[in-house]
């Protein structure tokens, strides 16, 4: 239990600051449309002239170029910045303290180079589209969607704090459908793409600069003030209202999906998507790891297969209720509309303070009783496991087994 509560400590408390101050990996400088994507849309266009598919093929190598020129500059001015933090802290060695002006030009820095990439798209964009046909647009725009959601998507979990920002048409993808139930759902598939896209372009038109002025009351002059304290949470909560429009939408078109696919296939779908949102509540159990280690290093009897394959089925179905619960609880107290961040911040660092467990930061969280179930199933399963040998036979098991059994 407590390490799954470690892991959403480190989601709501952490991951706020690793998103405020972090430098951007190389993937910063890559453009919008990967190659990937541009040689995916063009085998998909068609086009009927050499010289329109020339076109094409030169606006992409220009758009490519624009990027790297533009990137070489930032990347300078980043190592300018490198170079006047590394100088602070050489000429104060006893302090652990950022100088402000360094952090404040990476922001300026950032949110200058986010800014410049988003004119370089939208020209870019504006570019092919006069080269194309009516049917060539529409296949580009499902590319633009594509790459937005790819590219977005990460961003809004990460400085979001929202799980639920999935792209549920690549779930959809990992499902082998039938022509028939592919049909069933595309109209709702269309829909959501986008209903998405909007949401995303909603995000990506104002969630940057929201994090650049939180940057810059942060680290500016009276960022310590409560004034500046209660402005900063005030846009914070605007990137939490971004984050839940897009979690809003995924839950209401996972809900909606799932009752379009018939049977087995809408079960396998909503697993997906929760494997993608919280993958920590489907790593292997200990009954998992016992069943595994006894059919593949020893010899039982037809009574003893019969009798844990029975266990485990029962333990399996119980799980998954109980891993809905958790999820619907973890849910609702991760939710942006739902939430108090700065609350939590102020009481875990209380109790850090205090000397306290930090856990009871969680009390009343609405996962807690399931997540407590879930362990108590795991340890009434194995014992049930371990009631289907004889001592003789347990003592004769491998090491591992028996630790298995006995956990």
């Amino acid at each position: 239990m407590k390490h799954m509560l470690g892991i959403i400590f480190a989601f709501v408390f952490v991951v706020p600051v690793i998103a405020q101050t972090r430098i951007y990996p190389e993937s910063q400088w890559a453009s919008s449309i990967s190659q990937a994507e541009f040689q995916q849309c063009l085998d998909s266009l068609s086009f009927s002239d050499d010289t329109d598919e020339a076109v094409f093929n030169t606006l992409y190598a220009k758009f490519q170029n624009d990027y790297r020129h533009h990137s070489a500059f930032v990347k300078l001015r980043f190592k300018e910045i490198d170079a006047e933090r590394a100088a602070y802290r050489a000429a104060n060695p006893d302090t652990l303290r950022t100088q402000k002006s360094t952090v404040l030009a990476y922001n300026d820095e950032q949110f200058a180079w986010k800014t410049l990439c988003k004119k370089l798209d939208a020209q870019f964009d504006n570019d092919v589209r006069l080269c194309l046909t009516k049917k060539q647009q529409e296949i580009w725009i499902t590319t633009i969607q594509s790459s937005r959601r790819r590219r977005i998507l990460p961003e809004v979990r990460q400085l979001g704090l929202i799980r639920s920002s999935t792209d549920l048409v690549s779930i959809i993808e990992l499902i082998d459908l039938t022509p028939t139930v592919l049909d069933l759902i595309d109209p709702l598939l269309s829909e959501y793409v986008l209903a998405l896209d909007e949401v995303l372009c909603s995000w990506e038109n104002e969630a940057d600069a929201l994090q650049a002025q939180i940057m810059t009351i942060a680290y500016g002059p009276g960022g310590y003030e409560q004034k500046s304290r209660d402005r900063s949470i005030r846009l914070r909560k605007q990137i939490e209202g971004l984050a839940a429009n897009v979690s809003d939408l995924n839950q209401q078109y996972v809900t909606r999906i799932q009752s379009v696919l018939p049977g087995q296939y809408a079960l396998s779908f909503v697993e997906e998507v929760y494997r993608v949102e919280y993958p920590v509540l489907f790593l292997p159990s200990p009954v998992d790891l016992a069943v595994s280690a006894v059919d593949e290093t020893i010899q039982i009897s037809q009574e003893q297969r019969e009798g844990i394959n029975a266990v485990y089925e029962a333990y399996v179905l119980k799980r998954a209720e109980i891993r809905r619960q958790i999820i619907k609880g973890v849910y609702q107290w991760e939710h942006p509309r739902k939430r108090d961040l700065e609350k939590r911040r102020i009481a875990y660092k209380q109790y850090i303070v205090d000397g306290l467990d930090p856990y009871k930061a969680y009390e009343g969280h609405p996962a807690m009783k399931w997540l407590d179930k879930r362990r108590s199933l795991a340890k009434n399963t194995c014992a049930q496991l371990r009631g289907l040998f004889a001592n003789d036979e347990f003592e004769s098991l491998p090491l591992s087994l028996q630790l298995l059994l006995n956990w």
